[in-house]
């Protein structure tokens, strides 16, 4: 069956179900005359009348109601087809490849892409952790998760939330060095840092200060800071969710609470493109309003 025999049993459906040219004209937004052309067509097609008509009723002849039978299971099929179709296009599926700082990962984005699976289990995600820079440019990756208060002019940048940083140390630590009070007081201790951040800045009123943080160790990864603070090595700078219920149990004490260590931003990044992929769109949605950032953080 080719598509204008298809177009005019649809057609005709609508002439049949209302029995009047005028109303199935009017439901369909066309004039009499197309539908009257097209039945005619559909009738010299079958070589059979489907209608009796006359000028102030319509009805069916038994060809008719066959056809008008017929024109129904058409349109069902043709709905669904649409709604298969829809269905495609709106399914989210496939594999999301991510890179973030692994204690942010740990925190917080293994239980949300696992909510986010839940809902759409044809979902899968695939992470690269780690503070290294990954390259988004050629395809290695979809996204990135990264913290930093300049994200790169290159990429689409949409802020997730802010963390605060807190300074600690142990209480063994601090028993046998002593509590720090200011921040120039840091220049006598061993500050643990990042290997790529070692200017710390804290904010006290009006006034910031920043310090070269030197000491016996650097890592790349803030969890390792921690098991070095735990260790009684030094102290840390760290986001305050890497080291809360540390400091609740007490096994670290937080410092220079007089000040505030310099805050930043998370980000979600992604390469700029034409069409963003639906299940990409639809995950940074879900991020971008997730509860857990704005209660913890």
């Amino acid at each position: 069956m080719n598509n204008k025999i298809t177009k005019q049993i649809l057609l005709f459906k609508e002439v049949a179900s209302q029995l009047s040219f005028s109303k199935a004209a009017e439901n369909m937004g066309v004039s009499k005359s197309y539908l009257s052309q097209h039945v005619k067509s559909l009738e010299k097609h079958y070589n059979s009348q489907l209608l009796y008509r006359s000028t102030r009723t319509v009805s069916l002849t038994k060809e008719g109601q066959v056809v008008l039978a017929q024109a129904a299971k058409i349109e069902s099929l043709v709905h669904q087809t649409q709604e298969k179709i829809w269905d495609q296009q709106t399914k989210l599926k496939g594999v999301i490849k991510l890179t973030a700082p692994t204690a942010f990962a740990e925190k917080y984005l293994v239980s949300i892409c696992n909510e986010f699976c839940a809902l759409h289990p044809e979902i899968e995600f695939m992470f690269d952790l780690g503070n290294e820079k990954k390259t988004l440019e050629n395809g290695d990756f979809d996204l990135a998760i990264r913290i930093t208060n300049a994200p790169p002019t290159n990429m689409v940048a949409k802020k997730l939330t802010h963390i605060s940083y807190w300074c600690v140390a142990a209480p063994i630590y601090l028993a046998q060095r002593g509590t720090p009070t200011a921040v120039s007081d840091l220049s006598k201790h061993n500050c643990i840092s990042l290997s790529f951040w070692r200017k710390w800045t804290f904010f006290n009123k009006n006034n910031s200060q920043t310090i070269d943080a030197k000491g016996s160790l650097s890592f790349s990864e803030n969890n390792l800071l921690r098991t070095a603070a735990l260790q009684g090595i030094g102290i840390i700078n760290v986001p305050n969710y890497i080291v809360s219920d540390d400091i609740q149990q007490g096994k670290l004490t937080q410092i220079l609470t007089d000040y505030i260590a310099e805050p930043r931003s998370v980000y979600i990044l992604y390469p700029q493109r034409n069409t963003q992929p639906t299940k990409l769109r639809e995950f940074v949605q879900f991020l971008l309003h997730h509860t857990d950032f704005e209660r913890e953080m």
